[in-house]
């Protein structure tokens, strides 16, 4: 009997182990986009937007084609895609604080 404890124990464990892993990415950490491919230039000119990481969104300067931009929280669900033309701000959710900049 006391085995059958054990081994159902076990199981329930391995599975909230494995459910917890799947879950990731609401307030586990930021969700990460494909990254740019090895070499890759700064195609987007996020090295020009550097100056907004630690400051707030709202100072993101507006530009003419914002298809070239996205500006989005870092545990926001955004698509995969990887554009290197795109400049892809990202910002903290609860504070609005720009974490990262960068293209894709």
């Amino acid at each position: 009997m006391r085995e059958r404890a054990l081994t159902r124990l076990v199981v329930v464990l391995a599975l909230a182990a494995a459910a917890s892993a799947c879950s990731r990415g609401g307030e586990g950490g930021p969700q990460q986009s494909p990254s740019a491919p090895a070499g890759a230039d700064d195609l987007c000119g996020a090295d020009d937007l550097q100056w907004l990481v630690g400051r707030l969104r709202t100072m993101a300067p507006v530009t003419a084609d914002m298809s070239r931009r996205r500006i989005t929280c870092t545990t926001c669900p955004a698509p995969a895609e990887y554009d290197p033309a795109r400049v892809n701000v990202l910002y903290d959710l609860k504070s609005g604080v720009v974490k990262e900049v960068r293209c894709g």
